[in-house]
């Protein structure tokens, strides 16, 4: 008996030895296994960083071209309007001397000159002579030369911005002004 106890006992050991190996074959696989998955996922993880690294170089990259582009441009836009700006102010200071040309030949004149808006027989431009007729801000020619209301338009006075406009062509006539 004691013999048969013996072999149930070391058969009962073995069984249990099989059992411990193949519980421990099975974690080990488990282990393995997830081992494995955790690897894989570690590994993509790793790829995603390093193209999204790769992919923020690029960017990045791109951005520096773009600003470096951008910067040259905006330097060269800079410079030409700087230049268009001085040439503007030059050509302001040009304009400015011409018309103080302009002003002081008419001021030179010894007889009364003006310009007159074909709108509304305003005087746009006058030289000081015309001063010696009146106030000429804002005043027509015929308020100012005949002290009328309305435009000359008699025969012994036609009124020769009238007639340029309706003939397109150079008049000349005579008139009788006043003086103050």
């Amino acid at each position: 008996n004691l013999e048969i106890a013996d072999k149930v006992r070391q058969q009962s050991i073995r069984r249990a030895i099989v059992i411990i190996c193949a519980l421990a074959t099975g974690g080990l696989l488990c282990l393995v296994l997830i081992g494995t998955v955790l690897v894989k996922n570690i590994n993509r993880i790793v790829r995603e960083r390093e193209e999204a690294l790769l992919k923020t170089r690029k960017i990045n990259e791109h951005l520096e071209q773009s600003v470096e582009d951008r910067t040259r441009k905006l330097k060269q836009s800079n410079e030409e309007l700087r230049l268009e700006s001085r040439e503007r102010h030059q050509a302001q200071q040009e304009v400015v001397k011409q018309i103080k040309f302009l002003y002081d030949t008419i001021n030179a004149l010894s007889h009364t000159f003006y310009v007159i808006d074909v709108k509304d027989y305003s005087l746009l431009l006058y030289n000081k002579v015309v001063e010696r007729l009146g106030t000429p801000n804002g005043a027509t020619c015929y308020q100012l030369t005949h002290r009328q209301d309305t435009p000359c338009c008699s025969q012994e006075h036609p009124c020769p911005l009238q007639k340029v406009m309706r003939t397109g062509k150079p008049f000349t006539v005579d008139h009788v002004h006043f003086d103050k």
